[in-house]
């Protein structure tokens, strides 16, 4: 996730964000923690479980949700051109040969 945030977040912002992150991500925790521990003591352990497994079952389905791309992440740098790129791709193959 850092390196995602590094590409994405401006430098001079870069520990506000992280900041951010951390205190949402203790927020939840304590939230979390404070509910399944109060449905396991009052309801049943089985309903504790139920909630975590619940929650890992939403962070998968985040992980794996496919976000939209106007390019695939191999192709290339979009900073050259395609002459500077075919003589860098002809001299690999030189390289590699």
């Amino acid at each position: 996730m850092n390196t995602s945030l590094m590409e994405q977040v401006p430098k001079h912002f870069m520990g506000r964000v992280q900041n951010a992150f951390y205190f949402v991500g203790t927020f939840l925790q304590i939230a979390l923690s404070l509910t399944v521990g109060s449905v396991a003591q009052k309801l049943s352990l089985a309903g504790g479980f139920a909630i975590i497994g619940s929650v890992y079952l939403v962070a998968f389905i985040s992980a794996v949700w496919p976000i939209g791309s106007e390019a695939p992440a191999i192709a290339g740098n979009h900073c050259m051109s395609s002459a500077v790129g075919s003589v860098q791709m002809r001299s690999m193959s030189r390289i590699i040969a």
